[in-house]
């Protein structure tokens, strides 16, 4: 990450709430960073582990920003309102980051409903009731910015990952609805990342001739990390991209540009 002294392009000036969902590692610990590096406090959430969590914490308070950090399960539909309502009215914040998704990967005789359920909830339910109870807050603001991290896998086909493609896919139709709907007020755009290095792609990379496949097959010729997609992010959420709704944005290092054979 850049230091503190850094800007990035839309930097705010005064002091703005923004609230990212699966703050605490990976993509989402990257844009909860790179947000206040642009001047803005945060609000995020996380799931389990308080240890990242108190990280970036720290990290966020050495930057001179203040930080709300808070436990929640997205599949618990009680709590995602309870949070979602009571930060939109607590902190006003001109910022949501969807960010927070659950994956799962096996063949279709294994997404049965409770694991398709879940994922519906974790990756489409609870990001329609964040923008339902944020969107007076973001609207209110005069500058709100609502984005949405999709995935690849919402594009296009991938084995074994039914669920997880579906969900995406209806976090890109939902980013499109929603960029209509809260229109001019609000400015709504969906992020999708490549193939970046995250815990969640940890396993499927452990081995070094599927690693050097991917890179092969991603025109950069790298993976991507979270801190470049965490910069886009806070791109998105600032003045410089004040002309941009209802966009779908890959940061992906080329791979969805290119043919399957090259």
């Amino acid at each position: 990450m850049p230091t503190a002294g850094a800007r990035y392009p839309g930097e705010v000036e005064r002091m703005t709430w923004a609230a990212v969902t699966g703050g605490s590692r990976g993509i989402g610990r990257a844009a909860s960073l790179a947000l206040a590096h642009a001047g803005h406090d945060v609000a995020f959430t996380y799931r389990s582990n308080a240890s990242e969590a108190r990280v970036v914490c720290d990290q966020i308070s050495g930057l001179g920003r203040r930080v709300r950090p808070e436990q929640l399960d997205l599949a618990d539909g009680l709590a995602v309102t309870r949070w979602a309502q009571s930060t939109a009215e607590q902190l006003s914040p001109q910022v949501l980051v969807a960010c927070a998704a659950e994956t799962f990967r096996g063949d279709l005789s294994a997404h049965t409903p409770d694991v398709v359920r879940r994922l519906l909830d974790v990756n489409v339910v609870a990001t329609i009731e964040m923008a339902r109870a944020f969107a007076p807050a973001l609207a209110a603001s005069g500058d709100g910015s609502l984005i949405t991290v999709a995935s690849m896998n919402g594009l296009r086909g991938s084995a074994s990952s039914v669920a997880y493609s579906s969900t995406k896919a209806a976090v890109l139709g939902l980013t499109k609805a929603l960029a209509v709907e809260l229109a001019p007020a609000v400015r709504v755009n969906a992020l999708v990342p490549g193939i970046v290095e995250t815990a969640m792609n940890a396993e499927a990379l452990a081995d070094p001739a599927t690693a050097s496949a991917v890179a092969r097959s991603i025109p950069l010729g790298r993976l991507g990390t979270p801190d470049e997609v965490g910069a886009v992010i806070a791109w998105l959420a600032g003045a410089g991209a004040a002309y941009l709704t209802g966009s779908v944005l890959t940061v992906d290092g080329g791979a969805l540009a290119m043919f399957p054979v090259h």
